[in-house]
C-alpha cells in the first residue's frame, strides 16, 4: 500500500495504527509538528516541500543506521502552493534502500 493510501487510512480510522514513536522527515530532529486532512477554511496558499534536484535543502530518503554510507539523500525545494486536498506529486517520496 502507498504512503498517501496509508496516510489516508490512518487519518481516517487513527486506531487501526500500530505504530508509536515520532513522524520525522528523514532523523529525529526533523520531527513532524502535526498530520490532518485540509480542511476547508484552513490557509488557501502555502508552502510544500517538493523533490528538486537543484534544491537547497537535503534531506535522507534512506538512513543507513550501521554506518552511514548507505544513507541516500534527496535535494528538495519549499515552493509555495495553493492548497486544494493532497499535495502534488512532486511532494511524495519514495522510500527505497540502496541499490
Amino acid at each position: 500500500m502507498s504512503l498517501r493510501a496509508r496516510l489516508d487510512a490512518a487519518l481516517r480510522e487513527p486506531a487501526s495504527v500500530t505504530r508509536f514513536g515520532g513522524l520525522a522527515l528523514g532523523e529525529s530532529t526533523h520531527l513532524v509538528d502535526e498530520v490532518r486532512p485540509w480542511r476547508v477554511g484552513d490557509l488557501a496558499v502555502g508552502q510544500v516541500l517538493v523533490q528538486d534536484d537543484c534544491g537547497d535543502l537535503s534531506f535522507p530518503i534512506w538512513v543507513d543506521h550501521v554506518g552511514s554510507e548507505g544513507t541516500r539523500w534527496g535535494q528538495f525545494s519549499l515552493v509555495q502552493q495553493e492548497f486544494s486536498g493532497f499535495p502534488p506529486e512532486k511532494a511524495w517520496t519514495t522510500i527505497l534502500p540502496p541499490p
